[in-house]
C-alpha cells in the first residue's frame, strides 16, 4: 500500500511538499507475553528521515493552527453547548527514553537516539523485543540471537545519520520477527 501524509499548510515550508509518501508494508504479530499484538512495518524509513530532516528546521515547536475538524450545528435547537470543565489527568508514567541510560550516553549514535523520541522508541522497542525473545530461546538458537544482535549493534554504531539508524531499527524489527 502507499501511505500518503498530507502536511498542513503552515509546515509546508518545512517540508519542501504538500504531502509525504511512499510504499510501506505493515503487518501485527502477537506478543511474546499473548497480551496484544506489535505493528510490524517495512518501507518507513524515507518517510521517517524526511520528517526528521524537517522536525530539524523547527526553530520551535511550530504551530499548525486550529484543528480543522468540522463542526456541526442543530438549527432546530440552538441552545448553547455548556462550557469545557477541565479535567486534571494524572501524569503518565515516567518510561526510560531508549533501551539504555541516555545518561551514559557517549558515542554519535547513542546521542542521537536519546536526542530523538521517535529513535529513542524505536530503540526501547527492539530492546524490549530483544530480551523477551532471548528469554525463550536456548542453547544454538540462543546464541544464533547473540549473535546476530551483535551484528546489528555494530552496524548501527557505525551508521552516521538518523536516515541509516532508522532503517537498520527497522530491518531488525523485522528480522527479529521471523
Amino acid at each position: 500500500m502507499t501511505l500518503r501524509l498530507t502536511i498542513p499548510a503552515a509546515a509546508q515550508s518545512y517540508f519542501g511538499a504538500q504531502a509525504l509518501d511512499g510504499p510501506v508494508r505493515f503487518w501485527a504479530e502477537p506478543e511474546s507475553d499473548a497480551r496484544g499484538f506489535s505493528v510490524v512495518t517495512e518501507g518507513l524509513a524515507p518517510i521517517a528521515a524526511r520528517i526528521l530532516q524537517a522536525a530539524s528546521r523547527f526553530p520551535e515547536a511550530p504551530d499548525f493552527g486550529p484543528d480543522e475538524t468540522p463542526t456541526t450545528t442543530n438549527a432546530a435547537n440552538p441552545l448553547p453547548e455548556p462550557a469545557a470543565v477541565p479535567v486534571q489527568l494524572p501524569p503518565p508514567p515516567a518510561m526510560p527514553k531508549a533501551g539504555f541510560d541516555c545518561a551514559l550516553a557517549a558515542t554519535f549514535v547513542e546521542k542521537a537516539i536519546c536526542g530523538s523520541d521517535a529513535l529513542a522508541e524505536a530503540d526501547r522497542n527492539l530492546s524490549q523485543r530483544y530480551f523477551a525473545l532471548r528469554s525463550s530461546t536456548h542453547g544454538p538458537d540462543r546464541k544464533r540471537l547473540l549473535d546476530s544482535q551483535r551484528k546489528f549493534l555494530s552496524r548501527r554504531n557505525n551508521c552516521g545519520d538518523n536516515a541509516c539508524l532508522v532503517g537498520l531499527y527497522m530491518a531488525r524489527a523485522a528480522e527479529l520477527a521471523q
